[in-house]
């Protein structure tokens, strides 16, 4: 009995020296029936699974970055209801003279 391989092997290389395009069944690298579309869902679903472990994971961490953040806000806060500084005498008196 000639094993599967021999027989795709021969029918191809027979299409390609008569010329002709060879089919794909004689070609074709997987074997028939092999639930490639399962396992590539699987696997998409474990990766989105990890990536949203690792995003939980480091969630807090991002939070808490700065701990100086109210103190930050107050002081723009305080520095955006001050207005502009008044101008100083030497300032003053180089504006005059252009």
């Amino acid at each position: 009995m000639i094993p599967e391989e021999s027989r795709r092997h021969a029918k191809a290389a027979q299409a390609v020296r008569k010329g002709r395009p060879v089919a794909a069944r004689y070609v074709r690298g997987g074997r028939r029936g092999a639930r490639v579309l399962a396992i590539l869902v699987a696997s998409t679903a474990a990766v989105a699974v990890l990536l949203l472990a690792i995003w939980a994971a480091a969630n807090g961490v991002f939070i808490n970055q700065n701990p100086t953040d109210a103190q930050q806000a107050a002081d723009a806060r305080a520095f955006d209801e001050a207005g502009p500084p008044a101008p100083d005498v030497a300032t003053a008196a180089a504006a005059v003279s252009d």
